[in-house]
Formats: C-alpha cells, structure tokens, sequence
C-alpha cells in the first residue's frame, strides 16, 4: 500500500514552519531542494511512500520505502549520489538500490514523528538538514549517519497533514508518554511487553529516542521512582500530587539527555540556529529564540542533574508549576525570554 506523505524536518518548526523536501523542475531535469509547505508547490512536496516492506537492519526492524511523486507525466524518486553529495531526483526504478531509503527508526503518519532517513546503499547516507542549508532552495545532502546527538539533524517527520488528528494541546511527546502510560496502567500484558522494551514502544508510537540514548531511556522508564508511581498506582492518576508533571518528564526526556551530554559550557555558546536550540523550540512550542534563552538558563541546572532540566522544562511548557514541585530559578535573561 503506498502513502501520500509529506517529508520535513522536526526540527525547523518554527518561522519556516516545517520546510519539506520539493522536487523542482529545472533546465537539466528535476531536483530535490529545500521549501517551506506552500498550497502553490503542494503537487510538488507530497510523496509517495512505495514499496514498504520490514528488514531487520543492524538489529533494528526497519522499513525499506520508495519516496516518490508524479510530475510532468513522469514518476521520479529520490536517490543517494554518495556520502557528502546532494541528494537526487531521478526516473522511478523499483528495483533501483540508489533510490531505496531505509526509515530508522519512524512512525508512519505524524508531521512530529521522526525517522532518520537512510539510503540502503552501502554505507546508509543519511538525509541531513545542516543547519547552514535551511533557506528555500537549498540542496539536501546525505551524510554518515551519526549515533549521538549530532544525529538532531538527521531526524525527519512523515506525514500527511490532512490526515492528522486534533491536537489535544498538549507537546506531542508528552501526548505520546500520556497514551503509552495509560495503556500500560489498564493493560498488564501491555505494561510488560513495554517494561522489556520502552525505548522500542514509545519509538514506534513516534517518540523520538535517538540510538545512542535507547540503553538510558530504558534504564529510565523501568527504575524511576515517578514513572513506577504511575504505572502502578491502583487509584485515578489524579490522587497523585504533580501527576501531569511526571508525565511531562517522562515526554521531555529525549531532550534533556542531550542537554545533559551537551553540557553546561556549550549550551551557553549555543546560537539560535543550532539544531538543539530549533528542537528544543519545536517540542516546547516555543520561538527559537526563547528557547535559546531556556537553554542559557538551563545550563546552570546540568549540575543538579537530568531532573532538575526536566523540571525546568516542564515549568516552561507550562505542565509543571510550584504546586507540582520547587521552582528552580532560571537566569535573568532566560525567565525575561519566556
């Protein structure tokens, strides 16, 4: 079964409002380029995911897609040049290993999941939006895939935006560790196949836990105190004091792993275009240049620990707040940002 979706980046939601891949005629034939979603290109920025089938990749259990779209009376796809080179558009070959694209890991059918996008070529060039090329018109290159947080600019979001449901209001990651939660507290069989693996569950409900970090995530889901709390609590979650804030954490946490491996001396050189601060921004909600702000603040938290940032963070979503748990003070220039 093929899929209408639209490829774009995570982590560029915020003035060019998710730019996506588009295919752009030229003299010497088509190409794939940079374009914030625009009703005049929509012809040109929705793909069609072909030929989907499961692999086993390195361990993972990965998709091995086509993207591909109909222009001028001609199927074209996107194809791998090589390591380092911009990505291409050519005429649709099914067979073709140059146009085979790998979704590591994804979630089918939200503009904020994520997948990184590897060709299934030798050496699995990755999508990846550097940060200097995010202007309309821009090329997409393929770079080796990274494993650490580096990877921020590798990590895309599929979707069809027609099809999205209603936004509960809630940042998409916590509304993903809400549902997860919820599930596991009314399911038992559930709560134990997510307990043998929660980096696997909660990535594959578009939860974006970059590979390096899936040891940790786990480690954390299976032996927090706060995350056992709500997971066996017998009463409505209500009973709980802060509850909402737990859940919060548990959403935000993907992030504040990097930050915490970032470290409190390159958070506050970070600028308002580095991949971090554009996906802080994007899961929060925020302006990039608040969340550089937060980000200058929080860098004196990365002391108190990985909780002491979630906090902080979940007081700025406005999830957390002196009734849940201590507020922790953020420098000047930070809480004058929010």
């Amino acid at each position: 079964m093929d899929y209408l979706l639209t490829l774009g980046s995570v982590l560029l939601n915020s003035d060019k409002k998710n730019p996506v891949v588009t295919l752009v005629p030229t003299a010497q034939g088509p190409v794939a380029q940079i374009f914030a979603p625009r009703e005049d290109l929509a012809a040109r920025q929705n793909w069609v995911m072909r030929n989907a089938a499961v692999v086993n990749a390195r361990g993972w259990l990965v998709e091995e897609v086509n993207f591909t779209i109909d222009w001028d009376g001609t199927t074209w796809a996107l194809a791998v040049n090589g390591p380092n080179e911009p990505i291409r558009v050519a005429r649709y070959d099914p067979v073709a290993s140059e146009q085979q694209w790998l979704q590591f890991p994804g979630y089918q059918g939200r503009s904020q999941g994520s997948a990184a996008i590897l060709s299934a070529t030798t050496g699995w060039p990755c999508l990846d939006l550097n940060q200097s090329h995010t202007e309309d018109g821009s090329p997409i290159y393929t770079r080796p895939f990274e494993n650490s947080d580096a990877a921020l600019s590798q990590f895309w979001g599929l979707g069809n935006v027609r099809e999205l449901p209603p936004s509960s209001g809630k940042p998409q990651t916590v509304a993903i560790a809400e549902t997860i939660l919820m599930t596991a507290r009314e399911n038992e069989a559930f709560r134990s196949i997510l307990l043998s693996d929660p980096a696997s569950i909660f990535v594959s409900s578009g939860y974006p836990v970059l590979p390096g970090y899936r040891d940790a995530f786990n480690d954390f889901v299976r032996n927090d105190q706060s995350v056992q709390m709500l997971l066996m609590h017998e009463g409505p979650l209500t009973e709980l004091e802060g509850w909402s804030c737990k859940i919060c954490k548990i959403g935000f946490w993907f992030l504040a792993a990097v930050i915490m491996s970032v470290g409190a001396g390159a958070l506050v050189t970070l600028t308002v275009e580095a991949p971090l601060v554009i996906a802080v921004a994007a899961a929060v909600g925020s302006r990039p240049l608040v969340a550089q702000a937060w980000l200058t603040g929080a860098a004196s938290l990365v002391v108190l620990g990985i909780d002491a940032v979630l906090t902080s963070m979940c007081e700025w979503a406005g999830t957390c707040g002196s009734a849940d748990v201590p507020r922790i003070a953020l420098s000047t220039r930070a809480v004058a940002a929010c």
